[in-house]
């Protein structure tokens, strides 16, 4: 399976649990949100390579691609202003972001909205089957997809 289906896979399945997790609590969806997070940052959940690279580039692997791939977008902004054709780098990033891996460290989480901190909704999500005990480390970031798991199950 090619990393970007797995990465479309890992969304779906988070979507599905968030949807899951939002019956524990009316205002579920103004509590609590989901992230791409690892211990090197976090952006917003995608299924857009180009915008995960952009948001948090330390997400993707391997590094050599990812610089290259930034290389590029700065010469095509280059281009653009210029006024000259660009069809050439959109071609080699879409080529380049094809070979572009999540890194098996990147979840997808649960953050919560910091004014709207909800001690016993927080219990209940901890509570929940949608939640990955095995790689949640805190309660104010709960796991609903590990892309090490992922990864493991495409094996």
């Amino acid at each position: 399976m090619k990393n970007t289906e797995i990465l479309n896979k890992a969304i779906s399945e988070a979507n599905s649990k968030f949807k899951k997790l939002s019956e524990l609590d009316p205002n579920f969806k103004k509590k609590a949100y989901m992230v791409h997070s690892s211990k090197f940052g976090q952006c917003g959940p995608s299924d857009d390579l180009l915008s995960i690279l952009k948001e948090f580039p330390k997400a993707l692997s391997p590094e050599d691609l990812v610089k290259r791939i930034k290389e590029l977008l700065d010469l095509k902004a280059t281009a653009i202003k210029e006024g000259k054709a660009t069809q050439a780098f959109d071609n080699e990033i879409k080529e380049n972001l094809e070979q572009l891996e999540i890194k098996e460290e990147v979840n997808i989480e649960l953050r919560y909205n910091p004014g709207t901190l909800d001690y016993e909704l927080i219990q209940k999500v901890m509570e929940s089957e949608a939640i990955s005990k095995e790689f949640t480390k805190s309660p104010l970031a709960p796991v609903l997809v590990s892309f090490k798991q992922a990864l493991a199950n495409d094996e």
